[in-house]
């Protein structure tokens, strides 16, 4: 009911605060961007609530595809967006969507920079489902060969490039943490000559893109 889908919400939202010793926290997403229409939108209301109250500063979702996050930008109540955009997907550029959301003032966080970790694939080893992404991956490795970068860092870069506040990326361990860090820091170099390789790289569709219509691991 949506009675029970709130106060769910509520509680969620009370042990975040408790475990994080935090009065307010900075930024709560919905999973999905449906998640506001479910239960008669109970749980989004619970985020409103909770922001007006002072106990968030900022509520928004996390958007799985261009057409929902652009969908996303009309909703008044979404501030902070988390979209997947990656040197491969360059969907939501072609669309002008980072443009609309600093048009809109909505703060955008990018998550999948590596596409669900194909930076880091040998070409020969990619799934059926993937080879599609062969080419790609091998005019990125004869751009950063040349300049004796990795090619997860030239997504990082591109990432680093795009008019975001965040760029959202996993570590398992504390290498992984310290070669993001690197990576990070030779971003400006590589970014003043990216456009000629982004530029050289075709548009690819959504069943490469879209971890969605990838068939189940294993």
């Amino acid at each position: 009911s949506a009675e029970a889908v709130f106060a769910a919400t509520r509680r969620s939202l009370d042990e975040s605060r408790a475990q994080l010793q935090k009065a307010s926290l900075d930024t709560v997403l919905l999973h999905r961007p449906d998640h506001r229409w479910v239960a008669e939108g109970a749980a989004w209301r619970a985020l409103r609530e909770a922001r007006e109250a002072g106990e968030i500063r900022a509520i928004g979702i996390s958007a799985t595809s261009p057409e929902a996050a652009l969908e996303g930008l009309e909703d008044p109540d979404v501030q902070v967006m988390q979209v997947p955009s990656s040197v491969l997907d360059r969907r939501l550029v072609t669309l002008g969507f980072f443009d609309a959301a600093r048009d809109r003032g909505v703060e955008v966080h990018i998550r999948s920079a590596f596409l669900q970790g194909v930076a880091f694939m040998n070409v020969e080893e990619l799934p059926v489902h993937l080879a599609g992404l062969g080419p790609c991956l091998m005019e990125i490795d004869s751009w950063s060969g040349a300049r004796e970068v990795t090619r997860a860092a030239v997504f990082l870069a591109y990432a680093l490039s795009l008019p975001v506040s965040r760029v959202v990326i996993g570590c398992e361990r504390a290498e992984q943490l310290e070669w993001n860090l690197a990576a990070s820091a030779m971003a400006p170099r590589l970014q003043e000559d990216l456009d000629a390789l982004v530029g050289s790289l075709p548009e690819l569709g959504e069943e490469v893109l879209d971890p969605a219509c990838w068939p189940p691991a294993g």
